[in-house]
């Protein structure tokens, strides 16, 4: 084997770990929430004099305040909080061991919360990662 076909083997498997290293590097940002928050986006429909109305749901009603029905603490570091209650819901960000959340209600084993910001979002039930207290 010639020297050539060394270099160009050693120079292809460090490429090939070099984009092995940066893929695993985002994963573990995603599933740490180390990816800058997204600002909520509310939706609006303008009405002719410019002023927004408040947007409805599916009965074509304007959705009432979500009260607020405790706090929800987060038992472990980096747990997912999600736009929507399901594991494939887009990450929001991640929070750490002891953070405080307002709940708003709970969804087949997900917690309908709201963070310091005011941002809702979702957060799994599970008593391994977090606990609701009344």
């Amino acid at each position: 084997m010639s020297s050539a076909s060394r270099i160009g083997r050693a120079v292809a498997g460090i490429a090939v770990l070099l984009v092995l290293v940066m893929l695993v590097n985002g994963w573990w940002r995603d599933y740490r929430g180390d990816a800058p928050p997204v600002a909520p986006v509310e939706e609006t429909t303008p009405t002719p004099d410019g002023v927004a109305e408040e947007p409805e749901d599916e009965t074509g009603e304007a959705p009432d305040e979500a009260e607020s029905a405790g706090t929800v603490v987060v038992l472990i570091e980096g747990l997912n909080f999600r736009r929507e209650p399901s594991r494939d819901g887009e990450l929001i960000r991640g929070f750490g061991r002891g953070t405080r959340l307002e709940h708003l209600g709970t969804v087949e084993g997900w917690y309908h919360v709201r963070d310091e910001q005011g941002v809702e979002g979702y957060v799994s039930a599970s008593p391994q990662y977090t606990e609701l207290e009344e």
